[in-house]
């Protein structure tokens, strides 16, 4: 799939990312994006972190690492890219 495709199926979730930095699990992503079928939104999202667009914080006091609850954010690679793709 050219990026071009997976920036417009995403824009949305995109967009909302680079004006409002809010960052979430992959789950939270998915309601945000508007997508409607979640193994659509894991193969576009993970088109998106083999970019570098994508960037997953672990917190420094974290004890653990659970899947799913990861926080995910745009990397500075993936604001610059949505600022050209968007803006």
């Amino acid at each position: 799939m050219r990026m071009k495709r997976v920036l417009e199926k995403m824009e949305p979730l995109l967009l909302d990312m680079a004006e409002s930095g809010k960052e979430g699990t992959r789950m939270e992503l998915f309601e945000r994006s508007g997508l409607a079928n979640w193994a659509e939104f894991k193969r576009l999202f993970s088109l998106l972190q083999s970019h570098n667009m994508m960037m997953g914080r672990i917190p420094r006091d974290a004890k653990e690492i659970k899947p799913g609850k990861i926080p995910w954010t745009l990397s500075r690679h993936g604001r610059k890219v949505v600022q050209d793709f968007c803006g």
